[in-house]
């Protein structure tokens, strides 16, 4: 078995998922279903399921935007190879609330909990959601994750800094 490895943090940390599934992470990126995922790789859709529910516990995506998230912010896949559905710019800037909109999805938060972090209600996530996959031209929330790291409106830090700056804020605090 054949197997990627994700690009090293600064304490050595690192992410390794079969080739097989790591496969399934660009055309997911790209917006396409499980079903047409399996279609486009040649295999069973239980298949590709299967892959994908291993690449989330690997990777611990709770949600497949946020499996797109990670798989970029590890390097496992580049957002440069992800274009939008028809040629073109975005129409206009993504407004603020769209923005945290799409880095919540990008977080694995829930809708309810996306909601609440941005003062509205689900309806109002869901169009929120819905305007900024129109400006990107993403077919879906992954696809825009995807193209939100492509622009450079989503942070590309690497996913481990994050545990290692809580913990230095943590010692400091602990040492003060």
């Amino acid at each position: 078995m054949t197997t990627v490895f994700g690009e090293s943090c600064p304490c050595g940390h690192t992410v390794a998922v079969a080739a097989a599934d790591a496969a399934l992470l660009l055309p997911l990126a790209r917006g396409l279903t499980t079903a047409a995922v399996a279609r486009q790789l040649g295999l069973r859709e239980n298949q590709a399921r299967d892959g994908i529910k291993r690449l989330r516990t690997t990777l611990g995506a709770e949600r497949i935007p946020q499996l797109v998230d990670l798989a970029i912010r590890w390097r496992l896949i580049d957002p440069g190879m992800v274009a939008p559905i028809r040629p073109g710019r975005p129409s206009r800037d993504l407004k603020r609330l769209e923005i945290g909109a799409l880095a919540n999805a990008a977080a694995g938060m829930s809708a309810d909990a996306s909601a609440k972090d941005l003062g509205i209600t689900t309806g109002q996530l869901a169009k929120v959601l819905a305007a900024a996959r129109d400006v990107l031209l993403a077919r879906d929330t992954a696809h825009a994750v995807a193209l939100g790291h492509r622009l450079h409106l989503l942070p590309n830090s690497h996913p481990h800094l994050v545990t290692h700056e809580s913990a230095d804020l943590a010692a400091e605090a602990g040492a003060a």
